[in-house]
């Protein structure tokens, strides 16, 4: 049975909710071919396909009808290889996924230069947290500053990006990474160069191994985090006293932000079910509302 779509309007009364399956032509918001089937997914994305897989979602529609369906299969192909190639390691005290958000005062430091918007606005979407960041070599003015700044928080989410760590010359960053350990849980999430996770080695520091720092592999690592992704990944090598096939599991505790068409849904479709909420907003119809699928 198709799923039915629902529009929550915010208003001073309470909550009306109705549903727009009549405004749907034939009830159909199920993709064509639902679910998509991922196959071949290396050989996929190895044939031409990974600029169409990492076309930003909101272009698709540009694109023919076959052309869109060839790249949904590629983004979904990427995505699936990102999520299981992420290597949860060191997490003895089980902090991952996080738990009990509400008591958290999560401070989230960057290390690097390369970016981490993604990485930030997708845990953005799961719990709110301070941004802060340090260089690769801390001064003593910048240790000062960032014990001072960390003081009120109790979960710390270190975001090493594309960086290598040398345990000679990083002493003073690796001396504040304990530090930090000393107030609260850490988690660092390490972006590249896996040869790193042989210099983090800590019994008290959580980390978790991405391959890169491009769109897909900072969202599938935040989503990993927070339990929106399970974590399946192993070391496909040895990495200092990390052996082969290393990685702890998890499971899915909380919702998982995707494409709809992960879950056999026809995205043009919803977006058509979106145009009538905006144009209904923008006619008084209703003050605002949020949409979703049961």
């Amino acid at each position: 049975m198709p799923s039915r779509i629902y529009i929550l309007v915010k208003a001073a009364v309470p909550i009306l909710l109705f549903s727009l399956v009549s405004l749907v032509p034939n009830n159909r918001i199920l993709a064509d071919n639902s679910p998509f089937f991922v196959k071949n997914t290396i050989s996929h994305l190895k044939s031409g396909a990974k600029t169409l897989a990492t076309m930003p979602y909101n272009l698709l529609r540009s694109l023919s009808d076959d052309k869109r369906v060839e790249a949904i299969e590629a983004q979904l192909a990427l995505r699936a290889i990102v999520e299981q190639s992420q290597v949860l390691l060191n997490d003895g005290m089980k902090t991952i996924p996080y738990k009990n958000l509400a008591a958290k005062k999560l401070a989230v430091v960057q290390i690097g230069t390369a970016p981490s918007s993604t990485f930030e606005t997708t845990a953005n979407l799961y719990a709110p947290f301070a941004k802060l960041s340090v260089s690769l070599a801390p001064n003593k003015d910048e240790l000062l500053k960032l014990a001072q700044e960390t003081s009120n928080y109790n979960s710390f989410l270190i975001s090493l990006n594309n960086v290598s760590l040398d345990p000679k010359q990083h002493v003073d960053l690796l001396t504040a990474l304990k530090m930090l350990a000393q107030k609260g849980e850490v988690v660092v999430v390490n972006f590249g160069k896996a040869e790193n996770l042989a210099v983090l080695n800590d019994a008290k520091i959580t980390l978790l191994q991405a391959n890169n720092t491009e769109y897909e592999s900072q969202n599938a690592a935040a989503q990993i985090l927070f339990g929106g992704i399970p974590a399946t990944g192993k070391l496909p090598v040895a990495v200092g006293s990390f052996p082969q096939n290393a990685g702890q599991t998890t499971v899915s505790t909380r919702f998982k932000y995707t494409i709809p068409e992960e879950v056999g849904l026809d995205g043009a479709k919803l977006a058509q079910i979106d145009a009538i909420a905006t144009q209904s907003i923008a006619g008084h119809v209703f003050p605002g509302c949020q949409i979703f699928i049961a």
